[in-house]
């Protein structure tokens, strides 16, 4: 029975030492697949571990919110329009209890939403916000 020890060296190449000669034969391919190396030499995606703290996520979130009167009746048929970073516009209406809601959204983006109603006037008719997250609760009160 033959004894072997594996061990790999810095550059990730797998060398097996036959402890009972002591020889070792040196195999110059590498344990890590080039498709997982980075330029730098760090290797990121090793396994089925996926560390990088930093990183954004791809999942997509949404925001919803309410408009309603100051006396907290909702205000239907409201329109809504966000706008992200690069421009393109989303359009949403309330509903009947003055709901909207925006979904699939990326997340890490910058996005002004801007609300507009033929019969009621808003202190504060846009808002900037940051998706991280959902958001829910981004509601609208009309002045008296």
């Amino acid at each position: 029975m033959s004894t072997t020890l594996r061990i790999t060296d810095k550059n990730s190449h797998m060398i097996i030492l036959h402890l009972e000669t002591g020889q070792s034969n040196n195999r110059r391919q590498s344990l890590i697949p080039s498709a997982l190396r980075c330029n730098s030499g760090i290797y990121r995606n090793v396994g089925f571990w996926n560390y990088d703290p930093l990183a954004p996520t791809a999942a997509n979130a949404s925001i919803s919110g309410s408009i309603t009167t100051a006396d907290g009746q909702g205000i239907r048929n409201a329109r809504l329009v966000l706008v992200n970073s690069s421009g393109e516009m989303l359009y949403a209406q309330t509903g009947t209890f003055g709901l909207y809601r925006f979904d699939d959204l990326p997340v890490g983006e910058t996005h002004v939403l801007t609300i507009n109603s033929n019969r009621f006037v808003f202190a504060q008719p846009s808002v900037i916000l940051n998706l991280n997250e959902y958001l829910t609760d981004v509601n609208f009160t009309s002045e008296p």
